[in-house]
């Protein structure tokens, strides 16, 4: 069975429409030709040179990303830069860029969902944007069993497989109802999850969103944007390949977090 573009495309936006991403995104097709036939597929956080070089070391025609290799308008391509340089090697291989970003993220079956169950979370609840029922912008879950906040600060870190992360709040609490965000925490969300959970899961945690939740007496832990969305790979992988049986599904196994904690 011959497999394109449009195909994958259309898959993903079945699980997660486009109309559920935020106005400023950029996802669907990033570059590229829906009528493609597709002989496999690259499957990443972000595009960067190591994955593009990946693509075309394995003969695939299609990396489907969460980040959107292009986000804003570009007005000149120039080669000898960075960002031309991987537009001019992904013409020239053939390759389609397709990016799933904040639709993903919002979907009812998306990332947050999936960030809900990667920690094993139960009761789970959606939170939305005010009355927008549409878009699932967090969930809020229990542990089976409570953690003291240093006990679950090792559990998230297996479970997303991070090694290191920041913490807010008091080291001793008693944590049970978590609410998730996976990349990173709307701040104005935060006076009416801090009224239902024990601890904030998230990424890119600011200064000033930290010390906020900190008057609201909550805590919190910032595990990275690339420790709360990385799991979008494995997961996207796995969907594909249940899906597409007649294509290969990839994935850079050296893709990494690109801020190192020292």
């Amino acid at each position: 069975m011959e497999i394109f573009c449009d195909d994958v495309a259309k898959y993903i936006e079945k699980i997660a429409p486009i109309n559920l991403a935020m106005d400023w995104d950029n996802p669907g097709l990033i570059l590229g030709d829906m009528g493609r036939k597709i002989k496999s597929v690259v499957v990443c956080l972000d595009v960067t040179k190591d994955v593009v070089d990946f693509a075309i070391q394995k003969g695939a025609n299609l990396i489907l990303s969460h980040h959107p290799f292009i986000f804003k308008g570009i007005k000149n391509i120039n080669t000898k830069d960075q960002k031309g340089s991987l537009i001019e090697k992904l013409i020239k291989n053939d390759i389609c860029v397709y990016a799933a970003h904040t639709n993903f993220d919002f979907a009812q079956n998306g990332l947050n969902n999936l960030l809900a169950r990667k920690l094993n979370l139960h009761y789970e609840n959606s939170l939305f944007f005010g009355n927008d029922k549409e878009r699932t912008v967090g969930k809020i879950g229990e542990l089976t069993n409570p953690l003291v906040f240093s006990e679950f600060i090792d559990y998230l870190k297996d479970k997303l497989n991070v090694k290191n992360v920041r913490a807010v709040g008091d080291i001793n609490r008693s944590i049970k109802t978590i609410a998730v965000f996976c990349g990173a925490f709307d701040d104005s969300l935060l006076k009416v999850v801090a009224k239902r959970v024990d601890c904030i899961v998230t990424g890119d945690l600011k200064h000033h969103v930290a010390l906020d939740i900190l008057e609201y007496g909550v805590n919190a832990v910032d595990a990275s944007h690339f420790g709360t969305e990385y799991i979008f790979v494995e997961y996207v992988k796995k969907l594909l390949e249940e899906e597409f049986q007649g294509i290969d599904v990839l994935v850079l196994d050296s893709e990494k977090d690109s801020l190192v904690y020292m």
